[in-house]
């Protein structure tokens, strides 16, 4: 297996998640510093699915601050991490009543029809609105793309404002490469260019190698066959690379030429650091998913694997915690252990 070109076509670049301290209060300066911490701790609980644990510090927030939205919608993730969809779509409401124009709180009331039967044009308009209070709100916009293609309504972009991904394969030869992509509005005629100097590797049959990282909105297992598809994977792009804080950043790579040993079996091993542009370090990544299947396996930020396959598939979902913010570096490191190569690649994203 070998990567072609994939070509990303860059869309919207701004997104905005929770923010603790969008709604004003009559509580004293030190109440507001400990509910915020409360919050951020929550959030931070909630990355790593400790659920009790997430509840009881947005539960405390709220007995400081009873009017204080983004704590309940941290109930609200707790109640649909739990399956609750009831108590969720409570929680959701009653930051909506606290702040009406909360777009994390329509969006959660989304997310909660989204997961109900026949609910899906209700998730969009709950999505919809989350964008008119906030145009910025990626996340709802992404909700939306995915609704529609539940439905099967794959023109996505007949909405003003609409997150439209793309993918474009070519299988070129190694070399430099000037790429432009242009787009027109058909219904304005407005034209927007993209202009971008690449390089691409050579990939011989021989030494360890490694393609690029893909960073992806979603990564899910499929039996669909469209532009998206891996194999028997769903790989949504994020063409952006820009996430709120607190969604997962999944990471797509391949792993080509491993050497067997005398048993026929491989064994390599992967290192991650994530961090600000020139200070990457483990200590940055709070929580690190390797999926496979329905199966989710919680790992170290350093892990080894034994096989049998020269070329590995490998995918997973980073979780950052509330404190990572602003342009980050992710670098992977993949060595074999039978012939000792080491081959690192990096990719730079955004966190708001």
């Amino acid at each position: 297996m070998r990567p072609a070109a994939v070509l990303w076509v860059p869309a919207i670049t701004a997104m905005t998640f929770f923010n603790a301290g969008a709604v004003a209060t009559s509580t004293s300066i030190e109440d507001r510093a400990l509910v915020k911490e409360l919050y951020i701790e929550g959030m931070d609980l909630l990355d790593s699915d400790s659920l009790d644990a997430a509840a009881a510090n947005f539960r405390a927030a709220l007995e400081i601050d009873g009017k204080h939205a983004p704590s309940y919608v941290g109930l609200g993730h707790v109640h649909l991490k739990s399956g609750d969809l009831k108590a969720a779509e409570r929680a959701f409401m009653d930051a909506r009543r606290r702040q009406h124009r909360y777009a994390p709180a329509h969006n959660g009331l989304g997310l909660v029809w989204r997961e109900k039967p026949k609910g899906l044009y209700t998730a969009i308009d709950y999505f919809k609105k989350a964008l008119q209070y906030d145009r910025n709100y990626l996340e709802a916009r992404y909700h939306i793309a995915e609704a529609r293609y539940a439905m099967g309504e794959h023109d996505v972009g007949r909405e003003a404002g609409a997150f439209v991904p793309d993918v474009a394969r070519l299988d070129v030869p190694q070399g430099n490469y000037r790429m432009e992509v242009m787009a027109r509005d058909r219904r304005t005629g407005k034209r927007g260019r993209y202009r971008q100097t690449i390089q691409v590797e050579a990939y011989p049959e021989t030494g360890l190698r490694m393609s690029d990282l893909e960073l992806a909105w979603r990564i899910s297992e499929t039996s669909l066959e469209d532009k998206f598809s891996k194999g028997e994977l769903y790989v949504v792009p994020m063409p952006t690379r820009t996430y709120g804080k607190g969604h997962n950043v999944y990471v797509y790579y391949e792993i080509y030429n491993l050497a067997r040993d005398t048993f026929g079996q491989t064994r390599y091993r992967v290192a991650y650091t994530v961090g600000e542009e020139g200070k990457p370090g483990i200590g940055n990544i709070a929580r690190l998913v390797r999926l496979r299947g329905n199966r989710r396996a919680e790992v170290e930020v350093a892990y080894e694997l034994v096989g049998t396959q020269r070329s590995e598939v490998e995918y997973v979902a980073l979780q950052l915690g509330q404190r990572n913010t602003g342009r980050q570096v992710l670098l992977v490191a993949v060595t074999d252990v039978n012939s000792g190569e080491t081959v690192i690649k990096d990719a730079a994203f955004v966190v708001r």
